[in-house]
């Protein structure tokens, strides 16, 4: 089975945002440095400097799916769970605070279910994003089913 790698699809609007960010922060950072505070938006510069590695552990968030399973990768931490510490793999709607996403979901035999980093999808991304994370949650299902001969059909699989 060949290693596939799975990252968030708003990820290339996390690195610009990112890098604008950063850029604010640091010239906030000089100015403040050379005692040239002017308020509020130096005040905010220097705020994104504390926030961004928080953003950017999310943007760049991804994961890698081969023969031994799956290992959830963000740059403030790593796991890796293996096909056979799987029982279910579903797609599911996570809202808060007025917005929501379609994430997938791994249930673990006696742990908690986690949510992987990617791929994920807003609920109004475009027909053609729907589809795309779609194509990817059925690719780790069928990733999942294959290497451990779960499946629709077979008992005991539901959690």
């Amino acid at each position: 089975m060949e290693p596939r790698v799975f990252r968030p699809m708003e990820s290339r609007s996390g690195f610009v945002f990112g890098g604008l960010f950063t850029i604010g922060g640091i010239v906030a950072a000089v100015r403040l440095g050379l005692g040239h505070f002017s308020g509020f938006w130096d005040a905010l510069g220097v705020a994104w400097l504390v926030i961004l590695p928080f953003a950017l552990n999310v943007a760049l968030g991804k994961i890698i799916v081969d023969e031994h399973g799956i290992l959830s990768w963000r740059p403030l931490w790593r796991k890796a769970y293996r096909w056979q510490d799987i029982s279910e793999v579903t797609v599911e709607k996570k809202t808060g605070r007025g917005n929501g996403a379609f994430r997938i979901r791994v249930y673990r035999h006696g742990g908690r279910p986690i949510w992987l980093p990617a791929p994920y999808v807003d609920i109004r991304a475009s027909d053609k994003w729907q589809k795309e994370f779609t194509d990817q949650a059925e690719d780790i299902k069928a990733r999942w089913r294959e290497a451990t001969g779960d499946g629709p059909g077979k008992e005991g699989t539901a959690r």
